[in-house]
């Protein structure tokens, strides 16, 4: 058996279907198969015997690795006509304890800078400057559960 790794791109997919916990689990699995794991780089094709014979392609694969990037990028925040959404596809893990933080991120509406963290039930966001005044920004709850305050 093997594939590519090319479907890294259908994360994005389950984020925006509202289904992050989907989302997480397809992008936990293609990291799983990372050749030597150690090396942290997808394969144009990954085998699922660990030493098959055959056919790698090129390792690192750039298209895989930007496209791992985007990946990243787009659970963390997306760019919408009317706001920018934060945490979209973030999974809880992303927030617990120390949580996550976000440097120098360009995107449409300026320049991202964020911290976030979960604890206790409490989602805490905190933006840096560098958006531009006015821009309407829209949170998701990573746990998709509705806080009661």
């Amino acid at each position: 058996y093997a594939y590519t790794p090319y479907e890294i791109r259908n994360v994005l997919s389950y984020v925006h279907l509202g289904q992050p916990d989907v989302a997480d689990e397809l992008l936990q699995g293609l990291l799983h198969d990372r050749r030597p794991l150690e090396w942290q780089v997808l394969a144009e094709v990954v085998h699922s015997r660990l030493r098959f014979p055959r056919y790698l392609g090129d390792m690192p694969h750039t298209w895989i690795g930007a496209e791992y990037g985007r990946t990243l990028f787009g659970m963390l925040m997306r760019e919408d006509d009317d706001a920018l959404s934060l945490l979209p596809g973030t999974p809880p893990s992303w927030v617990a304890g120390n949580g996550l933080a976000v440097e120098r991120l360009p995107t449409a509406y300026g320049t991202l800078q964020m911290q976030a963290r979960q604890r206790d039930g409490v989602l805490t966001v905190g933006l840096g400057k560098g958006l531009r005044g006015g821009t309407a920004v829209k949170v998701w709850w990573p746990a998709r559960t509705m806080p009661k305050t």
